[in-house]
């Protein structure tokens, strides 16, 4: 033990061993109240630094899918991924989303194959107060939340001589707070509907396989549940039936089966139980399980489920 002062080097050593970086895989769910941006990659400007740009009618149609772009080195494969040839300047394909609000919070994910990069530069997102950080200088994925909080447009952004694939390009709101659909709750408690934590993460060294059971205690998926509350005296139900679930993002499709892991249910002297007897009271409460399978990366993973809820209006 040492009190107070500083320790001696000649007190300290220290053994073999290595330290394991670990990241984090985060797993949002909730139901949006805001639209999610459009990702338009076919049509955009292409251009180099400062107000340089180059026309749709030079060395390749940007508007058109298959076509290469000489001059900028970018080749619009679908509405989601982009080819980037090495040229021998940075290059932005401006404007690719356009249509952020201030204030809001959003991810932007890709998955990105660097096959040249001499000069070690990066490539990724630029603009709406978006820091280095969506941005890489090597293969892996852009998994970014962020506030927007300078203009609402997003480009992307390669730098010098790189060569690259960027794939699975996209942006969609993502919460950073309850969700504030008063006539339920989405949280990760199953049986108190005032919590309000509707995330959960892990943190795993990269090459760790998941497999489900890191994510919730021991159990063999992550759950979610949705309450029904209480708005102005009036009691709402919801069910099974009336949740539907989909995948905003999910880097390296890590999620899987939520739609068939539905069930409807009640709290039981504390816990939830199964039970479809409660269905269209206000007593139901549905269970939404998430398998999630696969290898963690060495980087921080954002996946997002977006939940469409049906409430009814019930006195029950």
């Amino acid at each position: 033990m040492q009190g107070l002062g500083t320790i001696p080097t000649s007190g300290v050593s220290v053994g073999d061993g290595t330290h394991v970086t670990r990241y984090t895989h985060t797993v949002f769910a909730y139901a949006p109240e805001s639209p999610d941006p459009t990702v338009t990659l076919v049509g955009g400007i292409f251009g180099s630094s400062g107000s340089n740009s180059y026309p749709t009618s030079e060395s390749g149609n940007p508007g058109a899918i298959g076509e290469t772009h000489v001059n900028s080195g970018f080749t619009v494969n679908s509405a989601i991924k982009i080819t980037g040839t090495a040229v021998s300047a940075l290059r932005y394909l401006r404007n690719i989303c356009n249509d952020l609000i201030f204030g809001e919070t959003y991810t932007v994910t890709a998955d990105v194959t660097i096959s040249a990069n001499p000069n070690g530069k990066t490539v990724g997102f630029v603009g709406a107060g978006l820091p280095a950080t969506a941005r890489i200088d090597s293969t892996g994925v852009i998994s970014h939340t962020w506030t927007v909080t300078k203009n609402t447009n997003i480009s992307l952004f390669k730098g010098k001589n790189v060569a690259c694939v960027i794939d699975n390009i996209s942006v969609m709101v993502t919460p950073q707070e309850q969700p504030r659909s008063p006539k339920f709750r989405i949280n990760t408690s199953p049986n108190d509907a005032t919590v309000t934590t509707f995330k959960t993460s892990v943190t795993n060294a990269a090459d760790t396989l998941i497999n489900n059971d890191a994510y919730n205690g021991g159990n063999d998926t992550v759950a979610f549940y949705v309450h029904p509350l209480i708005v102005n005296g009036a009691k709402w139900a919801v069910q099974a039936s009336g949740v539907t679930v989909s995948e905003s993002s999910d880097p390296l499709n890590f999620l899987r089966n939520f739609n068939n892991n539905k069930t409807d249910g009640y709290i039981n002297n504390g816990s939830w139980t199964a039970s479809n007897s409660y269905q269209g009271t206000h007593s139901n409460v549905v269970k939404v399980e998430i398998n999630i399978v696969g290898t963690m990366p060495s980087w921080n993973i954002n996946s997002i489920l977006k939940f469409v809820v049906t409430p009814t209006l019930t006195q029950s």
